[in-house]
């Protein structure tokens, strides 16, 4: 991931509209510099924890779903390509488990 601080995202050339000053969008309590930030597929950058924390906290009531395995901002899949590896070590056990969930509810449709 580029650098957040502006003068040394200018000064590489990989200055990307995201700055150090900014709140994660997740949290909304600390600047983006403040912590370790990922940049996920879809280009949106938040708290590399906060990310992991939305993982582990799956889907809010009884019913699964999996609208949490999406970006908070545009909702595009998160996927693996890039991501670091606390949060790939969340995701892929999810990734398994919604397969399986679709195979089942495939499997029982068919019925």
């Amino acid at each position: 991931m580029p650098c957040l601080n502006a003068a040394c995202a200018e000064k590489s050339g990989h200055f990307h509209g995201v700055n150090e000053d900014e709140l994660c969008t997740i949290c909304y309590t600390s600047e983006l510099g403040s912590e370790a930030c990922s940049k996920l597929s879809c280009g949106h950058v938040f708290h590399t924890n906060c990310v992991v924390q939305l993982l582990q906290h799956k889907w809010p009531t009884l019913r699964i779903t999996f609208g949490f395995m999406a970006c908070p901002s545009c909702n595009q899949e998160i996927k693996f390509k890039g991501l670091s590896k606390p949060i790939r070590n969340e995701l892929g056990p999810l990734h398994s488990l919604k397969a399986r969930v679709e195979s089942e509810a495939l499997i029982t449709a068919q019925k």
